[in-house]
Formats: structure tokens, sequence, C-alpha cells
């Protein structure tokens, strides 16, 4: 997964634009470009079925800071729950190893 995160950043980068992949199973990986870094997702659409029980998730992310501290929940106004990181660096080579180093495990056991 970290390859496809990294392709899409490379993407969000060039067109300017959020760039997103759906995964498995209607998990989403995006990336959204900004000014001196990226913002990265992993979460589930609004339209994927998929319920992400917020008040569990942020009890969880709580009682376990050091393992999903670097993960910020949000949730959209067409129902879609991500998981948010974001990455400072403004050069690609620099992004890949940050995105290399993002706890996807984690943020995926949080969204269960």
């Amino acid at each position: 997964m970290h390859k496809t995160l990294f392709n899409l950043i490379l993407t969000a980068r060039r067109e300017g634009a959020v760039a997103s992949q759906v995964v498995d199973k209607g998990l989403t990986l995006l990336a959204y470009p900004l000014a001196d870094g990226v913002l990265v997702g992993i979460g589930y659409d609004g339209n994927s079925g998929h319920v992400v029980d917020a008040e569990l998730l942020l009890r969880r992310r709580g009682q376990q800071m050091a393992r999903y501290g670097s993960w910020l929940p949000s949730m959209f106004v067409d129902g879609s729950y991500f998981l948010l990181s974001r990455l400072n660096a403004r050069d690609p080579a620099q992004n890949a190893r940050e995105a290399a180093t993002l706890d996807l495990a984690a943020a995926r056991e949080l969204l269960a």
C-alpha cells in the first residue's frame, strides 16, 4: 500500500488536485497537495457502505496515542471518514521516505 500511496502523492503534486484510489473493499487512499507538503489519508468514501464508529475510534486512539496519534480523524460532509496525516516535505523523494514511515496498518486497525 505504501507504493500506491507514493504514486498518489506524485499524481496529486503533478496535477495540483486530490488523487485517490480504492485499494481494498472500499478502503481508499488519498493524497491532497499542499504548498508545503501533502496531506495523506486512508478511509472510506461516504458511498462505500462502511460505517465507522467515531466514538469507538476516538476512544481507541486516545488510549494508544503513541501508536495512533499521528492519524487525525476527519469526517466530511458527504459521510466519508478518513484518517489524515500530514507530510511536510516539498521534495517528492522526501515524501516517499515520509510515506514509507506511516503506519498504515495502525490506521486500518482504527478504522475497523
